[in-house]
């Protein structure tokens, strides 16, 4: 029985924390883009930026993937986005000290099942996506304790053997002990719940109060998992500050560790310090955040040479069909991340519109051929990245202009199938293929020409082309070529006007999208 209250337990604290974030998350709605934008101009700034969206959303895996599609959006600068990541190390302590103020000194079953009802009848009742979002948060807010109370019952029912078990390594058992936080933290992809859980077995007494410092350090170095994970396939911004998070954690845990004693005489001599013994799961919230500060106060000093370092790595070598500003994790934050799209969606078009103008112009190239099989792959990782967008809650807002962004994607599709198309040159004269060809290059795919501007020009290109094809009809019947040759330039020029119109729509939405 205490088993199925502990895993049951597990499930409910990581439902609830989950509701809560993707609640919080809403109902900010644009803050964060305006904290992380605003806020952030010194590392001092960024630091607290870190702190406080941390403890406003509740997750800091959300403030990392924020800061990192800040980066590759080129809106917040890499030495700035360190300093928010080390801020959301401290912020994140905040869910220990809800933890064992709230789920230890108050009788949580009292709390937790009006929370929750609550959250749902706000949810299911208010018509405003935010405030259903704070709904959601409310009722995840009370699941979070409820499973507490599951976890304290299940933690009652196991006895003292099961602490025995865990210590009984002799002198190497605080080793052990953070590799046990370690391992739930990475087991959990949660260190809040392994925080929790040590949290809830410290207060029923089932463990001493080194083991549990020796488990919640190895809770907040385990937390650097996810920080891993994300890493692989993700861009060299999304890896530096991977690295960053993991050098910050590490630092501070081992430094932690081998000041354990030293930081448990501290705690206890700080004023209150020794009722801090009646509550221990306080006491060890109250650790957490000490500990966090220092490698904060660590980083102070060395935080400068080691981003100067990291901003020497993970270079990519100078390969340009790549993304540059999306990145996979970064759909956590779907404000974020539709900025990063739009952002990408922009240089793609760029990108495009070089390979068909020198397509154009230099029809022979047999490089273009690979360039457009690389765009072609670029454009369906854009794609991709869309549709599990597309999988995350969204503001109404956003769910209006996500269409928007797949029709870009859609013409920038047409582009390329149309230039496939053109492969094989018709056998004319050089002197019209080229005149067919300026006219697509100056009218669609005009180099260093701004999208409002070429907007205001696509009357004149719309009248430039009847002067076009009225001068190849008006060849052909003056003898100059034959029918077969007339057919080929009007389907060639046909062709072209596709591609111009294509291109002017395309630009057109993008524009809509940052309106």
């Amino acid at each position: 029985m205490a088993i199925g209250y502990f895993i049951g337990g597990i499930g409910l604290f990581l439902l609830g924390m989950t509701l809560l974030t993707d609640g919080l998350k809403l109902a900010a709605g644009p803050a964060l883009e305006i904290m992380l934008g605003r806020w952030t101009s010194t590392r001092s700034r960024a630091l607290l930026s870190g702190i406080s969206i941390t403890a406003l959303v509740q997750s800091s895996s959300a403030v990392t993937v924020a800061a990192l599609g800040f980066v590759n959006a080129g809106l917040l600068a890499f030495e700035h986005a360190v300093w928010v990541i080390f801020g959301s190390n401290v912020g994140t302590t905040l869910t220990a000290w809800l933890v064992a103020i709230l789920g230890f000194s108050i009788k949580i079953d009292a709390y937790a099942m009006p929370l929750i009802g609550a959250g749902a009848f706000i949810h299911l009742m208010m018509s405003s996506p935010r405030y259903r979002a704070l709904g959601t948060a409310i009722a995840g807010f009370g699941l979070l304790f409820l499973g507490i109370e599951f976890m304290k019952t299940a933690f009652a029912g196991l006895g003292n053997d099961f602490s025995g078990g865990l210590t009984a390594d002799g002198n190497f058992y605080l080793l052990w002990m953070v590799v046990v936080g370690m391992t739930l933290t990475v087991l959990m992809q949660s260190s809040s719940a392994a925080i929790a859980i040590i949290l809830t077995a410290i207060a029923g007494h089932l463990l001493p109060m080194d083991a549990g410092a020796a488990a919640v350090i190895g809770a907040n170095i385990g937390t650097t998992s996810t920080a891993i994970l994300a890493s692989f396939g993700a861009t060299p911004s999304a890896k530096r500050l991977s690295v960053a998070h993991v050098l910050f954690n590490l630092v501070t845990g081992l430094v932690a560790l081998f000041m354990l004693p030293m930081f448990m005489w501290l705690m206890v001599s700080l004023p209150g310090g020794s009722r801090m013994e009646d509550n221990p799961a306080v006491f060890l919230a109250a650790f957490h955040t000490l500990f966090n500060v220092l490698g904060v106060a660590l980083m102070w000093v060395i935080g400068p040479p080691m981003t100067r370092w990291l901003k020497t790595r993970f270079q990519r070598g100078g390969k340009v069909l790549a993304l540059k500003h999306i990145d996979r994790n970064a759909a956590i934050v779907p404000n974020v991340a539709f900025r990063a799209v739009r952002m990408e969606l922009e240089r793609f078009q760029g990108l495009l519109s070089a390979h068909i103008r020198a397509s154009l112009l230099n029809p022979l190239d047999k490089v273009t051929v690979e360039t457009r099989r690389d765009l072609r792959e670029l454009l369906y990782e854009i794609n991709q990245y869309i549709s599990n967008l597309l999988q995350q809650p969204l503001s109404p807002a956003m769910a209006n202009q996500i269409p928007r962004t797949l029709q870009v994607v859609q013409y920038a599709y047409n582009l390329l199938e149309t230039m496939d198309s053109l492969k094989k040159e018709p056998i004319v004269e050089a002197e019209l293929l080229t005149q067919l060809n300026d006219w697509l290059v100056n009218n669609a795919f005009p180099s260093a020409i701004e999208p409002a501007e070429m907007l205001a020009q696509s009357g004149d290109a719309d009248n430039s082309y009847l002067r076009l094809k009225q001068k190849l009809l008006d060849s052909a019947m003056e003898g100059k070529f034959g029918l077969s040759k007339m057919n080929q330039l009007l389907q060639r020029l046909s062709q072209y006007k596709r591609l111009q119109e294509q291109q002017i729509k395309a630009v057109r939405l993008s524009m809509d999208l940052d309106s």
